[in-house]
């Protein structure tokens, strides 16, 4: 129970010093480009000898790509914390499934592996902003078994999108799920989250970096297209003029003949 208390003390205490500070994670799905910042920390409890809070800081890698996505925390040469899970990519959207979660807490204790069942779905033309709460997985309810994540900041843009997806979960709200549970959860399709079009001047100025960092995928297709149209239309009309020219030339020699 202390080692608990003394480990949601010092979770808050973190939150607190880092409320500006966050990581960020520049990357692509597909041609899309991702950009990410973060703010997370787990806690992980298999009993009370056995508990351990992985701190923002000790996040070390994290990649995501057409098929894989993962996270890992290490704080030290002992101790690890992981998320590993199974990624489908298309032009649209991308769904992540097949996690695990596993870990050490300490040299003295075994390490310990969970797959969850939970699918989840980002739409590509959408932004997100899931910030500001803490998803616990209840591994074993009667001892007291978790995985808790304390998400104080996470922010997802793809590139070429300006809609926000906000989610519904009240600032400093715990959800608490069964770590079976085979749910499928799609921000802003499957909950009550909101999508708007975006107007923090911090966030569009992300977004047109973003933009400008891939400008030739932002530009639509239907502009692309009429490019193409307008200068294959425009080389028509100088092979017209170009051959128009000739046959003047040829008459006005005739002619002096």
């Amino acid at each position: 129970m202390y080692i608990n208390i003394i480990s949601m003390f010092a979770i808050l205490v973190f939150i607190q010093e880092t409320e500006t500070a966050h990581r960020l994670f520049n990357t692509s799905l597909g041609s899309r480009k991702l950009f990410v910042e973060l703010g997370l920390s787990v806690q992980m409890s298999i009993s009370q000898a056995d508990d351990r809070v992985f701190l923002d800081e000790a996040l070390k890698i994290f990649d995501i790509n057409e098929t894989q996505f993962i996270m890992k925390y290490e704080p030290d040469q002992t101790s690890w914390f992981e998320i590993k899970c199974n990624t489908l990519d298309s032009a649209e959207q991308t769904e992540i499934s097949g996690c695990i979660l596993s870990g050490k807490t300490s040299q003295y204790k075994a390490s310990h592996s969970y797959p969850i069942g939970y699918r989840f779905k980002l739409n590509k033309n959408t932004n997100y902003d899931l910030s500001g709460f803490q998803i616990k997985f209840i591994i074993q309810k009667d001892a007291e078994k978790f995985i808790e994540f304390y998400i104080y900041q996470l922010y997802i843009y793809f590139s070429c999108s300006i809609q926000m997806c906000q989610q519904a979960i009240e600032y400093g709200n715990i959800l608490s799920v069964d770590v079976t549970s085979a749910n499928f959860v799609s921000p802003c399709e499957t909950d009550d989250s909101k999508v708007t079009v975006e107007t923090n001047p911090d966030v569009l100025e992300k977004i047109y970096v973003l933009r400008l960092y891939n400008q030739s995928e932002c530009t639509p297709i239907r502009f692309k297209t009429l490019i193409i149209i307008l200068i294959a239309s425009s080389a028509g009309v100088v092979c017209l003029l170009v051959y128009a020219c000739i046959c003047c030339r040829r008459k006005s020699k005739e002619t002096q003949k």
